[in-house]
């Protein structure tokens, strides 16, 4: 005896569904088409939504065309958004030998790295994350910035210059 796959048509935004729509369904033992089972549409599509957008499953049929008995539901897909500094770390002032944090504040999808340099761009070694904490053992300025990105980054965000007077 033969195995029967199942079909869950799909509509909504351009008529497309992605990956976690997909999982969500296969674990119901149905494989994804788009338009009605007779249209011969039978691949799942990949689709780069703008934002969080939800799909909803209008039928769901087996491979003879016998409808599911549960035949809707929706799977929503989440845009991944770009890491970006909201807030530039201000500058701050400190005396000798006395620890001293710049901060930076981003947004965007987790996670973000932080990368922390000193103005000539020297990386600044262990200095990964959100805040940099330091002391100085004379007194003068001191200049770094942080670079941050996710995965969702083409290239790293660059802060300004932040500066840190010793007095």
């Amino acid at each position: 005896m033969g195995t029967l796959s199942k079909t869950a048509v799909i509509t909504g935004a351009s008529a497309g569904i992605g990956a976690a729509c997909a999982a969500a369904l296969a674990k119901q033992g149905y494989a994804l088409a788009l338009g009605t089972p007779s249209d011969g549409t039978t691949a799942t599509r990949t689709v780069s939504p703008a934002a969080t957008t939800t799909y909803t499953v209008t039928s769901v049929t087996d491979a003879s065309g016998c409808p599911a008995v549960a035949g809707s539901g929706s799977a929503t897909i989440t845009r991944g958004v770009a890491a970006s500094i909201t807030t530039q770390p201000a500058n701050k002032s400190t005396t000798v030998n006395t620890n001293v944090t710049v901060t930076v504040v981003t947004a965007g999808t987790s996670p973000i790295f932080y990368q922390w340099f000193k103005a000539n761009g020297t990386i600044i070694t262990g200095a990964t994350s959100s805040s940099y904490t330091t002391s100085f053992p004379a007194k003068g300025n001191y200049q770094f910035y942080v670079e941050v990105w996710n995965s969702c980054n083409t290239t790293h965000v660059k802060s300004h210059n932040v500066t840190v007077t010793v007095n």
